[in-house]
């Protein structure tokens, strides 16, 4: 009879074992997929914001530099000093992660290093998150301050006008756009590429745990 159970006990243990690493791999499996989706989508954005600091750098260094030669600026320079106040991109936890971590489920993933990975994960994302609040209290539309210096011609804000000499000569002109485009860059380095980066990170844990190989050559995630 003892043998029995002791028989019976191990088998149940043995169908729960299974039964739990089944539901694990099938959350890895979902999150590695929310994650792949996520860098996909994030991709435009990125690019997309460092082009925007880019441009906001230039203009900063002609508008401080001591010679009067303005560069050949285009229609895009203009464009990111009109949206330097614009954070639109949104701060993502994945659904599984976030599933995972609220049941407690989380604790069925076996590998210590991808369960720390994700915890890590969510508190980083809730940490930017904040900071982009932070970043957009007080926010200031240039081109609503100073139309005189921006004017706006179409839909687009890369079809605006800039007064590149006139803001050159106006201090409390070149005093905002510095704080705009400390914010900006905050905004494109502190929060997207940061997220961008979690992404990669965690995308590559995932690939390790579940033994998933990319074609491509470049870290998994990377932008190309």
């Amino acid at each position: 009879v003892v043998a029995g159970v002791f028989v019976g006990l191990q088998v149940a243990n043995w169908n729960t074992d299974r039964q739990n690493r089944a539901l694990a791999h099938g959350y890895l499996q979902r999150l590695h997929h929310e994650v792949v989706d996520l860098i996909a989508s994030d991709a435009d954005a990125a690019r997309t914001s460092e082009e925007t600091n880019r441009h906001l750098h230039e203009v900063q260094n002609y508008l401080n530099a001591n010679d009067g030669v303005a560069p050949a600026f285009g229609p895009q320079h203009c464009g990111a000093i009109a949206r330097s106040h614009v954070y639109a991109r949104g701060i993502i936890l994945p659904p599984t992660l976030g599933e995972l971590l609220a049941t407690g489920r989380v604790l069925l993933i076996d590998d210590e290093t991808l369960r720390t990975s994700i915890a890590s994960y969510a508190q980083s994302i809730n940490d930017i998150g904040q900071l982009r609040d932070d970043i957009q209290i007080d926010r200031l539309p240039l081109a609503r301050k100073y139309p005189e210096l921006i004017s706006r011609r179409a839909e687009q804000w890369d079809q605006a006008v800039c007064r590149f000499g006139e803001m050159r000569r106006r201090d409390d002109f070149r005093n905002d756009l510095t704080d705009n485009l400390n914010r900006f860059g905050a905004y494109a380095v502190d929060v997207l590429a940061e997220q961008r980066r979690l992404q990669q990170a965690l995308h590559a844990q995932l690939d390790r745990r579940l033994d998933i190989r990319h074609e491509s050559t470049s870290p998994p995630g990377a932008i190309k």
